[in-house]
């Protein structure tokens, strides 16, 4: 992080669909800490991401079997 406080990115959704982008552009959210609170940090991104789902797989990835 350029602050120097520890700082983690996540997905934090897309924006409306166009013909352009079909689903949607990725948008990154960034969460920053106090020194140190870097066990802090991963607990709140990864309960966010097990709330949110806002990770999506691109259309060409196949799906796993």
């Amino acid at each position: 992080s350029a602050t120097g406080f520890p700082a983690i990115t996540l997905p934090g959704g897309f924006s409306r669909p166009s013909e352009s982008a079909p689903i949607g552009v990725p948008i990154g959210l960034e969460i920053l800490g106090r020194p140190w609170s870097e066990s802090t940090l991963i607990s709140i991104a990864y309960a966010f991401e097990q709330l949110t789902h806002f990770r999506r797989p691109p259309k060409s990835t196949p799906e796993l079997s």
